[in-house]
């Protein structure tokens, strides 16, 4: 649930920015229904089609906790790598562009996700008449509400299926 809400958030911000974006757009990769990423935006980079992929990982786990004491943002880091290994090579052969967007379930935001964050602001801005840095301000907020109430929704729902009260 965290992760589709985090989706949303940015293909309601592409659709608003009239980016035309798609929502897990399937058979983008030939011989597959596979869906590379969580939104599609036609011509994002370079002109050429890219697929963001939203992926949230946590610096609590026990794969990451010693990586991320010794360097802030290490988990994203390994995020970003770990799901570049599995889709970036065969997004390259179909001229498809693929965009991690990793964020901390404690609020990190790796630097790659920063970026399109802020090209999706300053999209959103130029295609409403708004001013580029109080949209980018928004768009953060919203996006660290969203991951704020997506883990207490979690967190909720733990302790009802542990019994305990609220």
């Amino acid at each position: 649930a965290r992760h589709n809400m985090l989706r949303d958030v940015i293909f309601e911000t592409a659709s608003s920015a009239d980016l035309g974006p798609s929502r897990e757009e399937r058979h983008l990769l030939p011989g597959t229904s596979a869906r590379p990423g969580d939104v599609t935006i036609r011509r994002w980079t370079n002109g050429r089609d890219s697929a963001i992929d939203v992926t949230v990982t946590s610096p609590l786990c026990p794969t990451n906790v010693s990586g991320a004491a010794a360097k802030a943002g290490d988990a994203l880091d390994k995020a970003v790598k770990r799901k570049s290994r599995e889709t970036a090579e065969d997004c390259r052969r179909e001229g498809l562009v693929f965009i991690p967007f990793a964020v901390e379930t404690l609020g990190g935001f790796h630097q790659g996700a920063v970026t399109q964050a802020k090209l999706l602001a300053s999209a959103l801005a130029r295609c409403k008449g708004i001013e580029e840095g109080e949209v980018t301000g928004q768009l953060f907020g919203r996006l660290s509400l969203t991951l704020m109430r997506a883990n207490s929704l979690m967190l909720s729902t733990q302790c009802k299926d542990a019994d305990f009260p609220l």
